[in-house]
């Protein structure tokens, strides 16, 4: 049987079909992955609750079981929200108001490291990354408090 094409033709149509198919599926997918995010979680939360409500439906139907692992579990998240999400904004907000200071014992350390090592014949060259930490931050007071907050939000 003749064919149309050499099989190093076939071959390469055949890889060059593959990746335009896998481009086209990623740029697809790219679309609609928020959505497909959403799903998947969604379906593990009733995946994993799934397992309460079946020891729960013994005792009671599956509709009120089902609404009260729900409740629960809902319940359960917003105590955790309330008793993490506080000191987390409180660290935060110290973050920011330390970021100077922070930047400047970096810098420091970095010099003690530069000449820890030019003491020893290492060839270590940290000046590099001080004049790049130095170019990137401005020129700020540290008591400015946004300071801190721009900077992480600008460059981290």
């Amino acid at each position: 049987m003749n064919s149309l094409f050499s099989p190093l033709q076939q071959f390469l149509i055949t890889w060059l079909l593959v990746l335009v198919t896998g481009w086209f599926t990623l740029t697809a997918v790219s679309y609609v992955g928020e959505l497909v995010s959403i799903l998947v979680t969604a379906g593990l939360v009733a995946f994993l609750l799934n397992y309460a409500v079946k020891r729960l439906q013994v005792f009671l139907p599956r509709g009120l079981a089902a609404g009260l692992v729900y409740l629960t579990a809902g319940v359960i998240v917003v105590v955790i929200g309330v008793t993490i999400v506080p000191p987390v904004f409180s660290q935060a907000r110290q973050l920011g108001v330390r970021f100077p200071e922070l930047l400047e014992s970096g810098r420091l350390q970095l010099a003690e490291f530069q000449a820890w090592s030019a003491e020893r014949n290492l060839p270590f060259d940290v000046q590099i990354l001080e004049q790049q930490l130095s170019a990137r931050v401005p020129g700020r007071s540290p008591g400015d408090r946004r300071y801190g907050f721009r900077l992480s939000c600008r460059y981290f």
